[in-house]
């Protein structure tokens, strides 16, 4: 059974209106660090971003994909992990995309 990109996009801006349901990896928060990231643009990227990359799932069993905003005018992606229990996963995050919406 697959996730739809709008049951997705549902779980995720539900689990990105409250910060206790999204937690970081190690490597995103070097990676944030890194390219200058915040977490407030990670977060207004899951709240009101497009999703780029259809859900897959991984290999724990939850479903992964990307997802995509202009945020404070940098276009912005985070690839983001849906656990089972609807909270997320902040695997990465990178600045540039082709996708980016302009809204």
């Amino acid at each position: 059974m697959r996730l739809s990109v709008p049951a997705a996009r549902k779980i995720i801006r539900q689990a990105a209106a409250d910060t206790a349901r999204v937690s970081f990896t190690l490597h995103a928060l070097r990676r944030m660090r890194q390219r200058k990231i915040t977490r407030r643009q990670v977060m207004q990227c899951l709240q009101q971003g497009v999703i780029t990359e259809e859900p897959a799932p991984d290999r724990h069993g939850n479903w992964a994909c990307r997802v995509e905003r202009l945020v404070a005018g940098d276009p912005t992606s985070v690839a983001v992990v849906i656990e089972g229990d609807g909270s997320l996963i902040v695997i990465t995050a990178f600045a540039g995309s082709d996708n980016v919406p302009l809204r």
